[in-house]
């Protein structure tokens, strides 16, 4: 974070457009380039912020309130952040983001 700040430039430390070529890359990073768009990884990441908490929360949750409301919260978190991730791919689409 330190590249955000005014004034600060460290060349080494990239976040953005970092301008790396093919020959730099990981075999991860290359297979991760050619599956996601920047756009679906940014649909990705809405989708995973919002689906379902950890294990450990779902336990606790059953633990409390029983496993139909804990089966049903399962179904509301997937339902909003797949419809969420949906209306961000989609909606970049429509705003010329690319896909």
């Amino acid at each position: 974070t330190v590249n955000l700040l005014p004034g600060a430039d460290l060349s080494m430390v990239t976040f953005l457009g970092d301008g790396a070529t093919e020959e730099d890359l990981t075999g991860l990073q290359s297979g991760l380039r050619t599956l996601f768009t920047p756009l679906a990884a940014v649909a990705f990441a809405v989708f995973v912020l919002l689906y379902t908490p950890c294990m450990a929360t779902l336990a606790a949750m059953r633990q409390e309130f029983g496993l139909r409301w804990t089966l049903g919260q399962i179904a509301y978190t997937l339902l909003v952040a797949w419809t969420a991730a949906v209306l961000v791919y989609q909606g970049g689409l429509l705003l010329g983001l690319g896909g």
